[in-house]
């Protein structure tokens, strides 16, 4: 997961919206998400891995 999430940045830190092989984001809040590759910024917030099925909340 960590290696999608790195391909998922640009070269300053800033997610690419318009790059179609992104399929996953982590925003710095803590949330993941899936985005949806139709020309503007809709994702679908996961909780859970898509690989292996951790929780990827931390717990506070």
């Amino acid at each position: 997961m960590a290696d999608n999430l790195f391909e998922s940045r640009d070269s300053n830190g800033q997610i690419k919206y318009d790059n179609v092989d992104v399929i996953i984001n982590k925003w710095s809040d803590g949330t993941y998400g899936i985005p949806i590759h139709d020309g503007g910024t809709s994702i679908i917030e996961i909780k859970y891995c898509p690989w292996c099925g951790k929780n990827l909340k931390k717990k506070k």
